[in-house]
This record gives structure tokens, sequence and C-alpha cells, in this order.
């Protein structure tokens, strides 16, 4: 009782305070790849987390994850933005396929957990309608690329028997195509800068 009537307090500076936290979702798939007027879907995409990184307020928490196959927190909440700043610049994309499904469930896991308003930035290549429908509506998504032309190399096998001659070996290529219409292109094999192959 005495203790309650000299009304105590907590001072607390301000320095202390996390007025808010944004997740950063940056997608490092090997669509992200694609080259449009000269520069990468990923380049794009990373410049835009700049930028969103340079408003976020000094008091908020920022964490980084990239989303390939599996995500990964490269940088979990905190306010030195200059951290979150050198893990962007040197985050790279990936030769795999992506899975944003799994990284976006992931930041809501996140979300849930935080005391204070949390909200989640995307940065990808994949328009808005083509998320799981649970985040259409729950997070911001920065979409880079005019268009879905992609094919990619999504897997490449050499094959080769045990008793047989090197000059026999054969190699297995597989090609996808990421867009949604029919797409061509010519596959280039190279050895030693010389050309052994084209189709």
């Amino acid at each position: 009782l005495i203790v309650g009537l000299a009304r105590p307090y907590w001072q607390e500076h301000d320095g202390g305070r996390v007025s808010g936290r944004r997740i950063f979702v940056l997608d490092t798939s090997a669509s992200m790849q694609a080259r449009e007027h000269n520069r990468s879907r990923f380049d794009d995409a990373r410049t835009a987390a700049l930028q969103q990184l340079r408003s976020v307020g000094a008091g908020d928490e920022v964490m980084l994850i990239t989303a390939a196959r599996t995500p990964e927190v490269l940088v979990g909440f905190t306010r030195d933005h200059a951290a979150v700043e050198k893990a962007l610049l040197q985050s790279v994309p990936t030769d795999t396929s992506g899975d944003l499904a799994v990284a976006l469930a992931f930041t809501e896991s996140a979300r849930q957990r935080s005391d204070v308003p949390t909200a989640v930035d995307v940065f990808t290549d994949i328009p808005r309608s083509q998320l799981p429908a649970p985040w259409r509506e729950t997070v911001r998504v920065f979409q880079v690329g005019e268009s879905d032309d992609n094919l990619a190399i999504e897997g490449l096998q050499i094959y080769q028997g045990r008793f047989q001659d090197y000059r026999g070996a054969r190699a297995y290529v597989r090609v996808e195509n990421f867009a949604h219409r029919e797409g061509h292109g010519f596959l280039t094999v190279r050895l030693e800068d010389q050309v052994v192959n084209r189709s």
C-alpha cells in the first residue's frame, strides 16, 4: 500500500522503444535472374528494397528474409538498418525454383508473435494475383519485371558409364518455361569457349 501511494513509475527512453516492425521478403529464385533493359529482375527488386529500407523510421525494427526453395533469415529483427542494407547488397539470386508460400507462412508466424504492428513487404517478379490467397491483401507487393517471359535451365546432368570413354558421355539439360505462354529459344553448349552444339 505504501509503495502504491508513492505512485512509482518507470521512465523509458525513446531509444529503447520499438514503434513498429517490418519484414522484407526478397525473392531470390532463379526467375529473378531474367534480364530486362540490361538489368536483372533481382537488381530491380533489391533496389526497391533498399529504397523502402531508407524510408523506415529509426525506431522500427526490420527483418530480412530471402525466399528461394526454402526461406532463410538473413537478419533478424533489428534497428541496425545499416546491417540490413549490407545484407541486401551481399544477397544474390539462386539457381533454384522458389516457394513464396513457405516464406509468407514464416512471416505470418513472426508477425503473430510480435507485440507491435508488423508489416510485410515482398519484392518479387510474381504478381499479387498469383500469391497464395491468404496473403494477397495482407502484404505489400513490389513487383518487378514487365513480363513473365523466362526460359531457364532447371537442371544439368552429365552421364558417363563406369568403363565408358569420356568422349561418349551424355549431357541431359532440363529447360523450364516459367511464362504463361509458349516460349522458344536456343541452347548453346560451349567447351573452352568453342561452340560444340546448338539446338
